[in-house]
Formats: C-alpha cells, sequence, structure tokens
C-alpha cells in the first residue's frame, strides 16, 4: 500500500530499469551514474573521516579510481580501512593496483569483499537475475580486450548472432552492468569485467573477437585505399564474423581507425599474449592506412609487436611487409640507421615467399632510407626496380607508389624534367577517385619540378591545391610538405602561418 494523493512521492530503487513500472505507472526513470573523482573521494571522507583523507589525497584519488566509481565498493574499502587504522590509503592502493597489473580477479574483489557484503556479492545477485543470453553474453564480455564493445564484436565474442547479442547488450545495460558509450557502443566496468572473467565460456572466445577485428580492418582498408588486394590473407582457421562494418568511404574508414585505434592496440597485445601470432601482425597491418596518414604517432613498439609475432608465426611474407613498414615508420622518424637493417631484410624475404607487390614496396622504403643516407642514384634504382616488379604483378597502385618515390629521388638531384615525366607517368595510373594523401604528394611533386623548370606560376598553383586539399582532410604531414616547398619559391606570410599551424599541430602529436 502507497498513499495517494499529489502531496506524496515514493522513490523506487533498483539496478534494473524496472521498464514495466515506467510503462504502467508512468514512473519518471532518474538514472544514477558512478560517482565522480571529487564525489568518490568525499564518501571516503565520509566513511574515514576528512582528516585521514586529506592527509593524503593522491592515494585517495587513486583509490576511487580503483574502485570504479561504485558507491559499495567505495564503502567496502573505507569499511578495511576503518578497521585497520594502521593501514595507510597509499598501503591500500598500491595492493589494489597490483592486483589490477597482475589481472588477478580474486585478489581485486577479494578487497572490495566484507563479509557477505562486497562487489562480488551484488554482482552475483544480478547475474543471478539475467536471462540465460544475457548471462552468456556477460560472461564472453570478460575476455574482450578492448574497453568499447558493439554488436558485432559481441557476437563475436559468444559466437551468437548479432541480433541475439545486440538484444543481450540492452538487457546487461538494463541491469546497469554495461554502460551506453554512444550510437550503437557499449563499455564495461573494470570490476564488472573482473567479475566475468571468473565465468565460465568459449575457449574460442578471444579468437573470434580478434578475427572480428581482422575482417574489420580489412575493410576499412579497402575503404580508406582502395588499392586492390588486401595486404594479406586471413589465417586458415580464421573464424569469419556474421556481422562486419561496412564503410561509406575513406574519411568514414579513417574515423573507424582513429576511434578503433586503443581497443586494436589491445587486441594485438592479448593476442600476443595468448601466442596467437597468425592473429597478431595481421591486426597490425590492418592499421597501415593510419600509419600512413599519421606516421609519427609512435607506431614503433606496435610494429616491434608485430615483427616478433610475424618471427614466431615463421611466416617470410608477414616477416617481410612487416619489416618494410617498420623500417619506413624508423626513417620517418629519423632513425635510419636503426631502419636499414629491417629495409635491408624485406625484399628477400618477399621475393622468397613469391609476394611481388611486398618486394616492390620494400625496394621503395629501402630507397627512402638511401636517399636520407645520400645514395641518391641508389634509391632511384632501387624505385625503377619496384615500379618493374609492381607492373608485372599487375599491381597500379604499387607502381604508382614506385614513380612517385622515384620523382621525389629525381628531384632531391635536380633533375626536374625526369621527375615530372615521373610523376607524370604515376598520374596516368592514378584513379579519378585516389584517397586524398595519394593525391596531394603526387600533386606536390609535380608542383616541385615546375618550379625547377622555372615554371613558377604554374608550380606554386599545384603546391597550392595540394596543401589546402591536405589541410582539408587533415593530413598533416602531407600539408606541411607542399606548404614547405610553397614558402621556397614564395614570400606570402599567409603560407608561413598555415605551415607553422600545421608544424604545431605535427609536433603535439610526436
Amino acid at each position: 500500500m502507497l498513499p495517494g494523493g499529489s502531496d506524496c512521492v515514493t522513490i523506487v530503487t533498483s539496478r534494473h530499469r524496472l521498464r514495466g513500472l515506467i510503462a504502467s505507472d508512468a514512473a519518471r526513470p532518474v538514472p544514477l551514474d558512478v560517482l565522480g573523482p571529487q564525489d568518490s573521494t568525499a564518501l571516503l571522507a565520509a566513511v574515514l573521516g576528512p582528516e585521514r583523507v586529506h592527509a593524503e589525497p593522491v592515494a585517495a584519488r587513486r583509490l576511487a579510481g580503483l574502485c570504479d566509481g561504485l558507491p559499495l565498493a567505495l564503502r567496502v574499502a573505507a569499511a578495511r580501512l576503518a578497521d585497520q587504522p594502521h593501514q595507510t590509503l597509499a598501503a591500500m592502493a598500491a595492493m589494489a593496483a597490483m592486483a589490477d597489473e597482475l589481472s588477478d580477479t580474486t585478489r581485486r574483489l577479494g578487497l572490495l569483499d566484507a563479509e557477505d557484503t562486497g562487489v562480488r556479492a551484488a554482482l552475483h545477485l544480478s547475474v543471478r537475475q539475467l536471462p540465460p543470453g544475457a548471462a552468456h553474453q556477460l560472461a564472453h564480455l570478460g575476455r574482450h580486450p578492448g574497453t568499447h564493445i558493439d554488436r558485432g564484436m559481441a557476437a563475436a565474442l559468444a559466437g551468437t548472432a548479432p541480433a541475439a547479442a545486440e538484444t543481450a547488450l540492452d538487457q546487461l545495460a538494463a541491469a546497469h552492468l554495461l554502460t551506453y558509450g554512444g550510437p550503437g557502443r557499449w563499455t564495461l566496468h573494470d570490476l564488472v569485467r573482473l567479475y566475468a572473467r571468473d565465468m565460465d565460456t568459449d575457449p574460442d572466445a578471444l579468437a573470434r573477437v580478434l578475427d572480428h577485428y581482422i575482417a574489420t580492418g580489412l575493410a576499412a582498408a579497402r575503404a580508406a585505399e582502395d588499392d586492390g588486394e588486401p595486404c594479406f590473407v586471413t589465417p586458415p582457421d580464421f573464424h569469419r564474423p556474421l556481422d562486419v562494418r561496412e564503410f561509406r568511404g575513406r574519411d568514414d574508414a579513417m574515423a573507424w581507425y582513429v576511434a578503433e585505434r586503443e581497443d586494436l592496440t589491445l587486441a594485438a597485445a592479448a593476442s600476443h599474449a595468448a601466442a596467437l601470432h597468425s592473429r597478431t601482425w595481421r591486426i597490425v597491418l590492418a592499421m597501415w592506412p593510419l600509419m600512413v596518414w599519421r606516421v609519427l604517432d609512435g607506431w614503433t613498439p606496435l610494429l616491434r609487436t608485430a615483427l616478433a609475432a610475424a618471427r614466431a608465426d615463421a611466416d617470410p611474407y608477414a616477416q617481410a611487409r612487416v619489416l618494410a613498414l617498420l623500417g619506413w615508420v624508423l626513417t620517418e622518424e629519423g632513425r635510419t640507421s636503426e631502419a636499414l637493417p629491417h629495409l635491408e631484410a624485406a625484399p628477400a624475404l618477399a621475393a622468397r615467399s613469391g609476394d611481388r607487390s611486398g618486394q616492390a614496396t620494400a625496394l621503395v622504403n629501402l630507397s627512402l632510407a638511401q636517399a636520407a643516407l645520400g645514395d641518391l642514384d641508389q634509391a632511384a634504382r632501387g624505385c625503377v626496380q619496384a615500379a618493374e616488379l609492381a607492373r608485372t604483378a599487375g599491381d597500379q597502385p604499387t607502381e604508382r607508389l614506385a614513380l612517385y618515390h622515384l620523382s621525389r629521388h629525381q628531384l632531391g638531384a635536380g633533375q626536374w624534367r625526369q621527375a615530372l615525366e615521373s610523376t607524370t607517368a604515376a598520374a596516368a595510373l592514378q584513379p579519378p577517385d585516389a584517397p586524398s594523401p595519394s593525391r596531394v604528394l603526387l600533386l606536390a611533386a609535380t608542383g616541385e619540378a615546375l618550379v625547377g623548370l622555372g615554371e613558377e606560376t604554374e608550380g606554386i598553383r599545384c603546391l597550392d591545391e595540394a596543401a589546402r586539399e591536405a589541410e582539408s582532410c587533415g593530413y598533416d604531414d602531407g600539408a606541411a610538405r607542399a606548404l614547405g616547398a610553397l614558402l621556397q619559391v614564395s614570400a606570402d606570410e599567409t603560407y608561413r602561418a598555415r605551415y607553422d599551424t600545421v608544424r604545431a599541430r605535427l609536433a603535439v602529436r610526436s
């Protein structure tokens, strides 16, 4: 029985959303999020006393973070400290941090248990009330290496149809075991993830979600670059996902790469830790369009992980591809002496695996290191050989790449006419809908060649067009190259201002 009348208000609390109550009684939902850092430390202070918390503010914030802002977890942690006044907040946070780093679910969750009350007990009650499909999904979400979840990832993890996975995700969100993170995206609290890792799961869950990342990465690469054949084939034991995202074009694919970079890196790390080597290097190579677009974004550690996996996989194709990419990144970072051994090994490995396109790419990347060391003649010869290999393989995108870099070596040697001939030949192979970076670089090289031949007006026009297209699509490396060339022939202060702006962005990224 509830009192009636307009002066009475009833508050009903629940971990579940109580949609039936909303529908039948016009109840107004008031969703509550986890506590923020300030409120979390305030709750600790309410239990322990403000003096103790204020004496160790850094440790208090660290402890609050490890409790995920969950009031129950914070109260249990505070209760443990209240029972042991000699134990400082810093010591408590250190124990929880160690448990977190070691992924020791028993210990970390155990720190947040107090007799029959605690996070584990609360989560157990919630999970018992879940429909079987949602409980099955939660158990498999504990194997997810990333931070965000969509229906495709959830389906891959649980081995279910995408529609069933989406229903389960909605049920988990209704039980506040998942947090809605935007259209079609959810996140899992760390403590819920640790609990889920103790639930029974299919041993193939990790391999399935890694294969989902591989399939989506290949789709993104096709949309971003549209360079014909993919940079690798799927592994023999590949779990083909039922639901792979379709990208609307380059911008959509590049936005996905940027949004998912952290999760792709975590997926590669989880794959490497599980010795799933054939997945590790593929996940990393699938990110190559983002590496090309943002080459100075610190890719070396990730590529070294991919190289270790390719070697463990004893796959010369994979080793050649990774070595060529790693060597190129090191060259762009100014670490040419480190790059050279990788780049010199890549062409032979590609040839051994019958990968003529990969051999051509490796020769092009090697030529960049040779040019950086001052040997422009050898660099140019390597690009001529690369263009021929790509031509015999029927690989026009790689042939175009070789001709572009040949033009750059010719520009470096002051061979303006030959450079213009190379850019003209490369442009003849460029499709009308070529990705912006490809157009930008080729247009800038053409402009530099024209300026060298004395045709400054047309050369400046090409360079300005290249710079504007690069700026419009966020390709800062290309914009810096074009604007830098413009500053060699023009005193226009707007070029200087634009160049300084782009260089500042690149400095922040690197």
